[in-house]
């Protein structure tokens, strides 16, 4: 059964606006928003309670999430993850947050580290 000839234009325009919903959805994904003032360094170990960042020793808060290149949270987080990592600390010093940087992000951090 096909649309009535009223109904037609209106059919494209909704499925116009999915279609530029969904490339729009696909380029907010593809450069995430991270935390301003996130930290930037790299991810040596991490064996929960304890992350280390650029040789150095972090505890894990409560409610710690970490994220991969999808911005997907890791639960549990693979004990062999390795990178360049983008991460916050709370008031008393403990990593709660904690992003495995795609090799743009990266680019983007040293650039930002290069230009202080």
């Amino acid at each position: 059964m096909s649309a009535s000839p009223r109904r037609r234009p209106l059919r494209a325009l909704c499925a116009g606006l999915l279609l530029a919903g969904v490339a729009a959805s696909d380029s907010v994904l593809a450069d995430r928003a991270l935390p301003p003032l996130a930290a930037y360094g790299e991810l040596t170990a991490f064996q929960p309670p304890t992350a280390v960042i650029d040789k150095r020793v972090y505890r894990v808060a409560p409610g710690f999430r970490f994220r991969d290149h999808d911005n997907r949270i890791m639960v549990p987080v693979p004990p062999a993850i390795r990178g360049k990592v983008a991460f916050t600390k709370d008031t008393l010093g403990q990593v709660l947050g904690l992003w495995l940087l795609t090799p743009r992000e990266i680019a983007a951090f040293e650039a930002r580290l290069k230009s202080r």
